[in-house]
């Protein structure tokens, strides 16, 4: 169960995309584009999910989803939208104008191979330990020779992430911020 949840939910979705042109990208979040959460240095947060269209005319989409096996905020992909009746506007073109029209040629995925939860009572004696297994929280999206990260995070006054799981879509495109979130949440690469 613990990599059919990975092949179900990540790589499966990404694969059939494989070769494509990236077309469009849209952004879904509950405020529209004027509330954009951004550093103009690279990165944008979303609320809901990011829209990808292809060449072919069909879509995923890259969200934090419930999944049973999983932490309660995890990274998913679907060729369906995850919510319905958000505000969808246009990508921040000023660095999806880079993709648009570049062959998606590979990804890799980063999150935990064992994610170890353990709750506390008030008096901070262990009651109950969870244990999630190749629970995906970034993903790197490669189109031609350029890279951008999409990961679920809380949102970050400073944009940077503090906790490796969240109700956030985070979109990475500086190679430094997109380490810097994977060293300093210590995600590791998930093999399929």
């Amino acid at each position: 169960m613990k990599s059919e949840l990975l092949e179900k939910c990540i790589h499966q979705p990404l694969r059939q995309f494989l070769g494509h042109s990236l077309k469009e990208c849209f952004y879904h979040d509950v405020f529209g584009q004027d509330l954009l959460t951004t550093n103009n240095k690279g990165i944008d947060i979303i609320a809901q999910q990011l829209e990808l269209i292809f060449d072919n005319n069909e879509s995923i989409f890259i969200s934090w989803d419930t999944i049973d096996g999983w932490h309660q905020y995890s990274l998913s992909i679907s060729n369906k939208a995850f919510c319905k009746n958000t505000e969808r506007y246009l990508a921040n073109s000023s660095f999806w104008q880079y993709y648009i029209g570049s062959a998606f040629s590979g990804y890799e995925v980063y999150g935990y191979v064992e994610n170890k939860i353990i709750t506390y009572n008030a008096l901070n004696i262990p009651i109950n330990t969870a244990c999630y297994y190749n629970e995906p929280h970034l993903v790197l999206l490669y189109f031609d020779n350029i890279t951008v990260a999409i990961a679920n995070f809380c949102l970050e006054d400073d944009f940077v992430p503090t906790l490796p799981m969240g109700d956030d879509v985070w979109i990475l495109f500086d190679p430094i911020s997109i380490q810097l979130c994977i060293k300093k949440l210590g995600l590791e690469k998930l093999e399929a």
